[in-house]
């Protein structure tokens, strides 16, 4: 029996597939051709790979990158958030002297940029939110009236936002889909969209999709500090983000939850 071939998922970005080879071993092949992207995935993974479990890089050639296979039954129950809450916590500590990456990131099918910069709430400002913002305008997903609130905002973050201790790893896209869970425990983290930042972000990203409970972040508290006013008010801050990575990718959707965070600052 040769190899064997199955399609697991179709997305914007690639065609992802479950290989067998003749040996019974699995593999997972995602086929594309967006080079960039297979690239800075296999990149990204192997920079959160001596950190926290993530799939191991196996090849990397033009318009395939092939990755080990990892089970998972989509069942992280209370075990598996414990687990995962231990793991981020561990990959919050590792350090850099920059917020951003030497090299520039994907999220979903969009490129972010991770121009360096020595303030977090400069790169917060300017490589995601107004970045993103602009990008949606352009594309004509929000209009103009949203996009200069969104640059008020923005110009105030300050008021809100604080500066971290230290960059920190992300993984940076932690939502359900791509977290790896098997006989309720956690066995890994898929898609990354990585970079060294505030891990009140990481945070922010779960709770808007409630990716885990509360169980995950009494857990989480227990290893680092969460500050006074995250949940209140620094969450939905952060959470402007992702809702513009949604706005772009899926319109009008996602567009009243954008412009009520909005609403609140502005």
């Amino acid at each position: 029996m040769g190899v064997t071939r199955e399609l697991l998922a179709s997305n914007r970005i690639a065609d992802i597939c479950l290989e067998t080879l003749p040996d019974g071993t699995k593999r997972i092949v995602k086929l594309s051709k967006d080079a960039f992207a297979l690239e800075t995935e296999a990149k990204m993974l192997e920079l959160l790979a001596p950190h926290i479990r993530v799939p191991e890089v196996i090849t990397l050639e033009p318009g395939k990158l092939v990755t080990e296979y990892i089970p998972d039954d989509g069942r992280c129950g209370r075990a598996c958030e414990e687990e995962v809450a231990d793991a981020l916590a561990a990959l919050h500590d590792v350090r850099a002297e920059y917020y951003g990456l030497g090299f520039d990131t994907t999220i979903g099918p969009y490129r972010q940029s991770n121009v360096p910069t020595e303030k977090w709430i400069d790169f917060y400002r300017e490589r995601r939110v107004l970045d993103f913002a602009a990008k949606a305008f352009d594309e004509g997903r929000i209009g103009r009236s949203l996009l200069r609130r969104i640059e008020t905002l923005a110009a105030s973050l300050e008021s809100w936002l604080e500066e971290p201790d230290h960059p920190s790893l992300l993984h940076g896209d932690i939502w359900s889909g791509n977290v790896l869970a098997y006989r309720g425990h956690f066995t890994a983290l898929i898609d990354p969209a990585a970079f060294y930042g505030h891990p009140e972000m990481e945070l922010a990203f779960i709770g808007m999709f409630h990716t885990f409970g509360e169980r995950f972040y009494r857990r989480y508290r227990e290893h680092r500090p969460v500050a006074d006013g995250f949940f209140d008010t620094r969450a939905d801050l952060y959470r402007i983000f992702p809702y513009l990575v949604h706005v772009r990718a899926y319109g009008d959707s996602y567009l009243n939850g954008l412009e009520s965070i909005v609403r609140r600052f502005v």
